[in-house]
């Protein structure tokens, strides 16, 4: 199920305040029996946190700007991948824009996770495949087609242009942008990155996109991440509705995607497997 965060009601219960010219807690249970609540005291009380239970409730909200962030080589691109892919597949209309991957570095790992093939098989040539490989990778192909996925490769985008790309997409996209600090350095360059994030969010809102951003951490990758932990300015998270870490130890299987940061009604820890031979992340 898909729920408005606070914020967000406190937002349209301004709007209607102002617009009916009624006062703010005659606006606010306007606002709580549009969600099924007959007034605002009861929303907030039984509006508690929900955990994490599954992965689609990530981008199920619209009009939000999310972070998921982690150190080097731990998977954060193959994990957002993991995201599109199965985004796609469920009917959204999808954009992956990467600041490091071209298109075909980043077809080849969607066509892994697709198939279950290694990636090492995949990069060799189509006569060295066996039958079985290629009527998977046919099958794969056939699939994208019917998928509104579109990859593109932007190492010298400028916020600008993502801006104006993400405002002429059609409404309701999801977007994965690859990655935050790819677009500056914004320890030094704060009054850049806040206006460039309220204009950002600004049009997210608007055309109601989901907009995924990766981020690093600097921490050790064993440990579980905390706020505190994002690489950038201490206020780098301000902006974004949701902030997940992703923590595992370079040779390991197990995983853990934490919500470090939510505005909706999750919480906790998200325990995943990884299969480094093809890229995928899967629940445990």
């Amino acid at each position: 199920m898909s729920y408005r965060s606070i914020q967000t009601l406190k937002k349209h219960a301004k709007i209607l305040r102002q617009t009916k010219q009624i006062s703010h807690s005659q606006a606010l249970d306007v606002i709580a029996q549009q969600e099924g609540f007959s007034s605002w005291s009861l929303l907030i009380k039984k509006r508690q946190k929900q955990p994490l239970t599954s992965l689609e409730q990530l981008w199920q909200q619209p009009g939000e700007l999310s972070l998921l962030a982690a150190k080097m080589y731990v998977g954060k691109t193959t994990l957002m991948l993991n995201f599109a892919l199965q985004a796609a597949k469920s009917g959204q209309r999808v954009v992956f824009l990467s600041t490091m991957l071209d298109e075909a570095a980043l077809n080849m790992r969607l066509h892994a996770m697709n198939t279950l093939l290694p990636h090492a098989l995949l990069q060799r040539p189509a006569q060295e495949l066996t039958s079985d490989a290629l009527s998977k990778m046919s099958t794969s192909i056939s699939e994208f087609e019917g998928l509104s996925l579109l990859l593109c490769s932007c190492p010298q985008i400028r916020k600008e242009d993502l801006i104006e790309r993400v405002d002429k997409a059609p409404t309701q996209t999801l977007f994965f942008f690859d990655y935050l600090q790819a677009l500056g350095h914004f320890e030094q360059e704060v009054d850049m990155y806040e206006s460039f994030m309220v204009e950002l969010k600004k049009v997210v809102r608007r055309k109601q996109h989901s907009f995924f951003f990766l981020g690093q951490l600097q921490r050790p990758t064993e440990e579980q991440p905390t706020l505190s932990d994002l690489k950038g300015h201490p206020h780098v998270h301000r902006h974004f509705s949701l902030v997940l870490g992703l923590h595992r130890a370079f040779d390991s299987r197990r995983a853990g995607l934490e919500v470090l940061k939510s505005e909706r009604l999750i919480e906790g820890c998200y325990p995943l497997e990884f299969d480094p031979s093809n890229g995928v992340f899967s629940e445990v």
